[in-house]
């Protein structure tokens, strides 16, 4: 949607059956930038973009992709493109399909933000993380169960709101939060916040070019962690944290 400002987005959904096997196939067709022959390939390896620095016009993709291509790839399947600059862009994904596929259920929102009062017996420091991405506050709080206990909430207002109403013992947070203050700011309204002036601050950011760690520690950041991360990068960013 953020590289097409005019013209139009489609997506399709086929089955495609040969004697190998079947495949769904959705295609992303957009009328927006497009994306030049040399950097096709570039921009699904982790940490690339066609634009640079954290006050680029679009952020995210040095993100957005390589994840994508990493849940394909775990569904055995693959992600193409084709995309003329200027023009638009045509995204193809290739999984297989069986004729009975396990149910998936994601667990509802409210969930999320009843690990506290599911976990409060087990005496585990209280996180407050920023996310304004569902799943991505999903995975984050998958990986720190049974560490820590996590709030979560989408926009920095309303970070503030619960900073002041509980005391948490690290703060993580995204760096772009859609239409609200940005994690930068953010940040440096809370430490003003009583008891808030030595909390650890952890950045999740999919700002991961050069020069852009070094712009976030300097606002005030304690850690930092590039998305896409692992589980492992996050739980040790999390012990660090708790441990000073």
């Amino acid at each position: 949607l953020k590289f097409t400002e005019s013209g139009s987005i489609s997506i399709s959904l086929d089955l495609e059956v040969s004697d190998t096997g079947n495949s769904v196939v959705i295609k992303v067709t957009d009328t927006g930038i497009g994306i030049d022959k040399a950097m096709r390939e570039r921009i699904f390896d982790e940490f690339r973009q066609a634009s640079e620095g954290v006050n680029r016009k679009f952020d995210g993709s040095g993100l957005g992709l390589p994840i994508a291509r990493k849940i394909i790839n775990l569904f055995h399947g693959a992600i193409s493109v084709d995309s003329e600059l200027g023009k638009g862009s045509v995204f193809t994904i290739k999984l297989p399909y069986q004729a009975e596929l396990p149910s998936l259920t994601l667990p509802k929102q409210d969930r999320i933000f009843s690990a506290r009062e599911e976990m409060i017996h087990k005496h585990l420091p209280l996180v407050l993380l920023i996310e304004d991405n569902l799943i991505n506050q999903k995975l984050a709080v998958s990986f720190l169960a049974g560490i820590c206990q996590v709030d979560c909430v989408f926009d920095a207002r309303t970070a503030i709101e619960y900073a002041k109403l509980n005391r948490y013992a690290t703060i993580m947070t995204d760096i772009k939060l859609g239409e609200s203050m940005t994690g930068l700011d953010m940040v440096t309204l809370i430490r003003r916040l009583p008891g808030y002036a030595n909390v650890p601050m952890i950045a999740l950011t999919g700002f991961t070019l050069p020069g852009d760690k070094e712009q976030i520690m300097k606002a005030g950041f304690d850690h930092y962690v590039g998305k896409p991360y692992t589980k492992e990068e996050l739980v040790d960013t999390i012990n660090q944290a708790l441990k000073s």
